[in-house]
């Protein structure tokens, strides 16, 4: 019924956001601190991702306002972000697997090279989670980014959250937006 529900709210903010203007909402977005541009995870690996998703303007706000009577803190954590972009890629070889590991390497530097901190390393049993944060000139958190690379489920995610993040609420997160990857995340980092 939940499920339904979501897909019910999701489709007319589908089509409400088709009609926004994308040139000057993208650029906009495009100039946020906490933003990465995810062709740069396709072009490291050389092949588009099996999973995107892009939840971002309209689409974001129509489901902040969903939440509201259901879950007021959420609806309040999801307008003050601005974008959620995931993707996902399986890794079919030991060489795919190596791929994504020096791609996570090669865009941890550059992310380093631009502000970003490393907030937490993590290398367990075939499992290898990066998380990266963008801060504001006032602390405040205005991007996050996660690489996971997991050669026991075979795949490997990219995320980036753009926009007011509250450490403790990026579980919260993953659970409404089904992006696995970030269970936990925030228990690991502390």
């Amino acid at each position: 019924m939940k499920r339904t529900l979501w897909v019910a709210l999701l489709v007319p903010g589908v089509a409400l956001s088709l009609f926004a203007p994308p040139a000057r909402a993208q650029e906009a977005l495009e100039q946020d601190p906490g933003y990465v541009d995810v062709r740069l995870v396709e072009e490291g690996l050389g092949r588009p991702a099996s999973i995107e998703v892009n939840i971002r303007g309209a689409l974001l706000r129509l489901v902040a306002s969903a939440s509201e009577h259901e879950d007021p803190d959420l609806a309040r954590l999801l307008r003050r972000l601005k974008a959620i972009q995931v993707r996902g890629f399986p890794l079919a070889s030991a060489e795919d697997a190596r791929a994504a590991e020096r791609n996570a390497d090669r865009l941890g530097r550059r992310l380093e090279g631009h502000g970003w901190d490393a907030v937490m390393r993590v290398r367990d049993a075939g499992e290898r989670v990066d998380m990266y944060v963008r801060t504001r000139d006032d602390d405040a958190i205005a991007g996050l980014v996660v690489f996971v690379v997991d050669t026991n489920d075979d795949e490997s995610v990219f995320i980036n959250i753009v926009g007011e993040i509250d450490p403790e609420e990026i579980g919260r997160i993953g659970r409404t937006f089904n992006i696995g990857s970030l269970d936990g995340v925030a228990d690991d980092a502390h």
